[in-house]
């Protein structure tokens, strides 16, 4: 065999090795993405799903001494539990949706609460005001617990019987602020511009 031929064959041989190597390379990545795409879509469902019986539940009722438990049977129309974190950006930026909706719902006789998953970070949420509604925190998280909650913020209409008839799950904006507006008749404002908050991105 001559040198030239031996050459060309290490050369050959070379580039093939290049190409393995690549491959290889790439079909890790594609099993790397796969796992963390598998792993995301093990920890759905990340709210309750509708028809899920909320059971009776005490919270610690903000600002007082006592504890609270939602009496959904009081309300004929549904109540509507609206679920934040104290540490939820898109919460903060959803808090004119809320306040709207708050009103609007008292209005057509429904129930409206307001149930924090944590308390950590309360006082800042708020700052420098108080709450403009009761706050009913979960601190046994009993009912993050029944409800399978994980993301925020959640808004649920259940019935009387304590039945989930409808959940939206994050800030109100595009198909969400329509359904929430049609379904309450209310005209809601849409999220906060977060480039006006110094803490919420």
């Amino acid at each position: 065999m001559s040198v030239h031929l031996a050459r060309r064959l290490i050369r050959v041989a070379l580039s093939y090795g290049w190409v393995v190597i690549l491959a290889g390379s790439l079909g890790a990545n594609v099993y790397l993405a796969r796992r963390v795409i598998g792993a995301h879509e093990a920890r759905e469902p990340e709210t309750v799903a509708v028809g899920t019986r909320l059971p009776p539940t005490g919270f610690r009722w903000l600002g007082h001494d006592t504890r609270r438990t939602i009496d959904y049977a009081a309300h004929t129309a549904g109540t509507i539990v609206y679920v934040f974190s104290p540490q939820c950006g898109w919460c903060w930026r959803n808090e004119p949706n809320l306040v709207a909706l708050r009103a609007c719902a008292l209005r057509h006789r429904y129930g409206f609460e307001v149930v924090a998953l944590i308390s950590d970070g309360m006082s800042n949420y708020f700052a420098p005001e108080s709450p403009p509604y009761d706050v009913l925190v979960d601190d046994s998280q009993q009912f993050r617990r029944a409800t399978q909650i994980g993301g925020t913020p959640t808004t649920i209409l259940v019935s009387a019987d304590g039945l989930a008839r409808a959940v939206w799950l994050g800030a109100y904006m595009g198909d969400t602020l329509k359904e929430i507006s049609a379904r309450f008749s209310c005209s809601l404002p849409g999220v906060r511009d977060a480039r006006h908050s110094g803490q919420r991105k």
